[in-house]
């Protein structure tokens, strides 16, 4: 089952980021799968493996966003993606200690939430024009 869906509207046209957006969806769905399974147990390493790989994949990605992108608009758009990488950390932390079900469903829809919000960010109008005109001029 699939929690968050590719759409082709959410393509923006450079393929590497693109793929990355589609890898970050897949890795997504796998978090959701565990999550919501039958067999999920609170201190199942699977969740934690799920979340260790969607950090360092994220990470990557947003290396590749920020080598890509100006300063001006990695400030203006994208301000706010490092929280999520923050998020994950504090559930990591908390892996020695019973990590609470109820704060892993509530990181579940922010981060259903934050996926959608990501890609669509790069989808505005505004931004396309800005990283056009960008790329043009480099």
């Amino acid at each position: 089952m699939r929690y968050v869906n590719w759409k082709k509207t959410y393509e923006i046209g450079i393929k590497e980021i693109d793929e990355q957006h589609k890898k970050i969806f897949e890795i997504v769905n796998e978090f959701f799968v565990e999550l919501f399974s039958e067999t999920y147990e609170n201190e199942s390493s699977n969740i934690l493996m799920i979340l260790e790989k969607l950090k360092d994949y994220c990470k990557f990605h947003f290396d590749f966003e920020t080598n890509m992108y100006s300063k001006d608009i990695i400030t203006e758009y994208f301000s706010k993606e490092y929280v999520l990488i923050e998020k994950i950390d504090k559930i990591l932390i908390s892996k020695n200690k019973h990590i609470n079900i109820v704060s892993l469903y509530s990181f579940a829809e922010y981060l259903r939430q934050w996926v959608v919000r990501h890609v669509l960010l790069l989808n505005d109008t505004k931004f396309k024009e800005t990283l056009k005109n960008e790329l043009i001029s480099n």
